[in-house]
C-alpha cells in the first residue's frame, strides 16, 4: 500500500488519515518525553520516510525503517503492522513535506466543492511547519474530506432518485399504453359487433318489408344508427389519439431530461476519473495512472517480447531548494520539471510522477541504447531550463536511472534495477544518467 494511493482515490482515505493522526501524535509524544527506544505503531505507510534525494541526507538523519507485514487468517482478513525507529529532528521537515504534499494534493481535488475551507487549509499547510500541529491539520483535512464525500454522495443520491422517478414514469406510460391498446381492441370488437347487428337488422327488414315506404323508413333508421356507431367510434379513436400524443410528448420530455442528467453524471464520473489519475500539483499522470499503464505495458512486453525500458528521474538537491527558498519554490520547481519532461518525452512514452520529487518514464518498444539517448535528452532539457524565484536564479538538475526489462523478471524487479541505477547516478556526482547490468 503506497501513500500515493491516497491521492488517486484508492484505499480507505479516512482510515489512512486517522492512522497518520495517531502515528504523529505518538511521534510527537515520544519526542517530548525524550524516548530513545523504538516506537511501534500500526498503520499503512510506505515510501514515506525514505530520503528522496538519495545519498544527500543520510548523514544528517537516522534511517527510518518501515516494514509492512500482511497475513491472511482462515477467514481472509488482513492485518498490517508498521514499526519505525526514532527519527532525528532533521528528518521531521522531510517527513512533514511528504505528508503535506500528498494531503495538499487531496485538498486541490476538493477545491471545486469547498473553495473557501480548502483555501484556508492550504494556507495553514504552507504556513505552519511544526510537527506538533500535524495531527490537527490532518484531522481538519479528514473532516473536510468527509464533508466533500457527503456532498458528492448527496448529489449522486439526488440524481439516482430523479432517475428512478423517470423510470417509474416510463413504466407507467408503457403500462398505460398496454391498457389503452387493450381498451382499443375491446372497442374495435364492440364496433364490429354493433355494425354486424345493424346490418343484420337491415337485412331482416328488407326481407320482411311489406311495402316500399316501410322499407325506405327502416333503411333510413338503420343507416342513421350505423352512422352514429361510426361517429362514436371515430370520437373514441380521436380521444385516444390525443391522449396518446400528450403522453408521448410528456414521455419524450422526461426522457430528454433523463438523458441530460445521465450525460451530466457521465461527465462527472469521467472528470473524477481523470482527476483521480492526475497529479494535483504537476498536472501529469500520478502514481495510480502509472500503475495502470505499467500493468498494460508489462503484459504487452510479455506477449510480444518487444523491448521495454524504464527511466527513473530524481530532482537533485530538492530538499536544499525547499529549505532555502521555501515550499512554494519547491512546488514551482516540480511543476517546471514536470512540464519540461512532458514536452521532451516522445509521443509513445509515458511520464508520471512517481512520488515526491521523483518521476518515471516508461518507454515502450525501446532498447536500452535508445532509451539512453532519450534519457540524455531529458537530462539536458532539465539542465538548461531557466528558473528564478524572487529574482534569484535556481539551478535545477536531475539524476536518471535506466533499466530495460529482461528475461523472466517482474516489473518490480526492473524498477528496482532502475532505482539502483539512479542511486549510482547520485553517488557519482548527480546530473547524469546511469544504467545497471541486465538482470540475471
Amino acid at each position: 500500500v503506497y501513500l500515493q494511493q491516497v491521492s488517486s482515490g484508492d484505499g480507505d482515505f479516512q482510515y489512512l488519515l486517522q492512522e497518520y493522526l495517531r502515528l504523529f501524535e505518538d511521534l510527537v509524544q515520544s519526542q517530548t518525553q525524550g524516548a530513545k527506544s523504538d516506537k511501534a505503531s500500526s498503520g499503512l505507510l510506505r515510501r514515506l520516510f525514505g530520503g528522496k534525494d538519495k545519498g544527500e541526507e543520510s548523514s544528517s538523519e537516522e534511517t527510518i525503517q518501515v516494514a509492512v507485514m500482511e497475513a491472511n487468517d482462515a477467514e481472509g482478513s488482513t492485518t498490517a503492522a508498521i514499526s519505525f525507529s526514532q527519527a532525528s529532528s532533521a528528518s521531521h521537515d522531510g517527513l512533514r513535506d511528504r505528508i503535506a504534499g500528498v494531503l495538499e494534493g487531496l485538498l486541490a481535488q476538493m477545491q471545486m466543492e469547498f473553495p473557501e475551507p480548502v483555501g484556508a487549509l492550504q494556507q495553514r499547510w504552507q504556513k505552519e511547519h511544526e510537527l506538533e500541529v500535524l495531527p490537527e491539520l490532518i484531522q481538519a483535512t479528514l473532516n473536510l474530506h468527509q464533508s466533500v464525500s457527503a456532498h458528492r454522495a448527496k448529489d449522486t443520491e439526488t440524481f439516482l432518485l430523479a432517475l428512478s422517478q423517470r423510470l417509474v414514469d416510463v413504466y407507467r406510460f408503457l403500462a398505460g399504453q398496454q391498457e389503452q391498446q387493450s381498451r382499443a381492441h375491446e372497442e374495435v370488437g364492440r364496433f364490429d359487433a354493433n355494425m354486424r347487428s345493424e346490418i343484420e337488422e337491415l337485412r331482416t327488414h328488407v326481407v320482411q318489408a311489406s311495402s316500399l315506404p316501410v322499407l325506405k323508413q327502416d333503411i333510413e333508421l338503420r343507416v342513421t344508427g350505423i352512422l352514429k356507431l361510426v361517429d362514436t367510434y371515430r370520437e373514441q379513436i380521436q380521444v385516444s389519439g390525443r391522449s396518446l400524443h400528450t403522453e408521448v410528448q410528456e414521455l419524450e420530455a422526461k426522457l430528454k431530461r433523463m438523458e441530460r442528467e445521465s450525460s451530466k453524471l457521465r461527465e462527472i464520473v469521467r472528470s473524477e476519473h481523470r482527476r483521480a489519475m492526475q497529479d494535483a500539483l504537476t498536472g501529469i499522470p500520478n502514481r495510480q495512472a502509472l500503475q495502470d499503464r505499467s500493468r498494460l505495458e508489462f503484459q504487452r512486453w510479455k506477449r510480444y517480447a518487444t523491448p521495454l525500458s524504464i527511466i527513473m528521474i530524481d530532482v537533485d538537491f530538492f530538499k536544499r531548494i525547499n529549505d532555502r527558498f521555501g515550499h512554494l519554490a519547491g512546488d514551482k520547481v516540480l511543476k517546471l520539471v514536470a512540464q519540461t519532461l512532458q514536452s521532451s518525452v516522445r509521443q509513445t512514452d509515458f511520464l508520471a510522477r512517481y512520488g515526491g520529487e521523483e518521476f518515471m518514464v516508461i518507454l515502450p518498444q525501446t532498447s536500452i541504447s535508445e532509451a539512453a539517448i532519450a534519457g540524455e535528452k531529458l537530462r539536458q532539457a532539465i539542465e538548461v531550463c531557466p528558473f528564478h524565484f524572487s529574482g534569484e536564479p535556481i539551478k535545477i538538475t536531475c539524476s536518471l536511472g535506466l533499466a530495460m526489462l529482461q528475461g523472466e523478471e517482474t516489473w518490480e524487479q526492473a524498477v528496482d534495477r532502475a532505482d539502483q541505477a539512479l542511486l549510482n547516478a547520485k553517488r557519482t556526482g548527480r546530473n547524469r544518467l546511469c544504467s545497471v547490468p541486465e538482470a540475471t
